[in-house]
């Protein structure tokens, strides 16, 4: 028995070395124009959706999907969201074409995240994905903190806004479909 416990563990600690050589000499792409392996994909998946659904578990989301905070949520998104995950009738940005993870499509159907998970996901964005933290502190180009991105009643708001995309009211779906100015 001493013998075959010995076995295993020689086996995963050549395993642990053999891996930390892979990844010391860099054979690991890291780069966003390449597919990532399926395992990569999918280990990657797994750790960002325990931790965000453990993490959100006491998020307060807390706000009413009135007319007014869906209007109001659907300005926030267009002016916060729209160039990574989508405008009305499918209107992208190019650059969003490019993100890896390919940024979700809110725009055509909405999340199936549920409220905290996504409302935490928008306040501290999540690693290696290009989502900020809207939460978090804004700097100016001298390191000094002008405060977070966004209230949190405003990230409130454009949650409720993406959990009705799909069944918005008349005046917040006009406000959703309304065009944007020119910059």
């Amino acid at each position: 028995m001493k013998s075959f416990v010995l076995g295993v563990l020689t086996v995963v600690l050549v395993q642990v070395i053999g891996a930390v050589i892979v990844v010391m000499m860099g054979l690991i792409p890291v780069n966003a124009d390449a597919r990532p392996s399926r395992l990569e994909a999918r280990l990657a998946g797994l750790v960002r959706e325990a931790y965000v659904t453990r993490a959100a578990q006491t998020t307060d989301v807390t706000v009413k999907p009135t007319e007014a905070n869906l209007s109001e949520g659907a300005k926030l998104y267009k002016d916060n969201c729209m160039g990574c995950h989508g405008g009305p009738e499918g209107t992208y940005r190019t650059f969003s074409r490019a993100l890896y993870p390919p940024a979700p499509r809110f725009a055509d159907k909405g999340t199936d995240l549920s409220d905290a998970e996504f409302y935490w996901t928008t306040k501290h964005g999540l690693r290696w994905t290009g989502m900020p933290s809207f939460g978090g502190e804004a700097m100016d180009r001298s390191g000094n903190k002008l405060g977070p991105m966004m209230k949190p009643d405003e990230m409130r708001k454009i949650n409720a806004f993406v959990h009705h995309i799909q069944s918005l009211p008349p005046a917040a779906d006009a406000e959703w479909k309304k065009k944007r100015p020119a910059p």
